[in-house]
């Protein structure tokens, strides 16, 4: 398994990291962190301005960073971000499902078109991920891992947070 670590630790140098909702909050230090470990960084977030000012950053570190726009809600853009992240780095070890957006209110007054792209990202995001990233790393045998990330609204709801 050569350019993998030699422990098999999935952050080890060289190895590859998929981080959506990578443009900011915790997406964005995720992929600075897994970036400074060596890793094979491709970022993605619907945000293209903020994940090419982050991977600049990353680059003058000297990091190897590659930024993939996506939307995690759009199937075909999240297959898109795996092929290209595959081509360009190879099997993929550690995919961080992060993106996600928050949308307040009162549900009957929220926007259908908000409210289905809350949960096209939020929930769907998620989904697209494991089906577009986990069959080629099952096939890879190397060590890997996904990591799903959700707000603290995805366990429990508070008032105005039904969306």
């Amino acid at each position: 398994m050569g350019r993998r670590g030699v422990s098999g630790d999935v952050l080890s140098n060289g190895n590859v990291a998929v981080v959506t909702g990578a443009g900011s909050g915790i997406g964005a230090a995720i992929a600075r962190a897994v970036a400074a470990r060596g890793m094979r960084t491709v970022l993605a977030d619907v945000a293209a301005t903020r994940i090419e000012a982050l991977a600049r950053q990353s680059r003058d570190d000297g990091a190897t960073v590659a930024c993939v726009p996506t939307d995690v809600g759009d199937a075909a853009q999240v297959d898109r971000l795996a092929s290209t992240t595959v081509e360009s780095f190879g099997p993929v070890n550690l995919l961080v499902n992060n993106a996600g957006i928050e949308t307040t209110g009162r549900l009957w007054q929220i926007d259908k078109t908000r409210r289905d792209a809350t949960t096209a990202v939020n929930v769907s995001g998620v989904y697209h991920g494991v089906r577009s990233f986990v069959p080629a790393m099952i096939e890879a045998a190397a060590p890997t891992h996904v990591v799903n990330l959700a707000s603290v609204g995805s366990l429990t709801v508070g008032p105005f947070q039904t969306p």
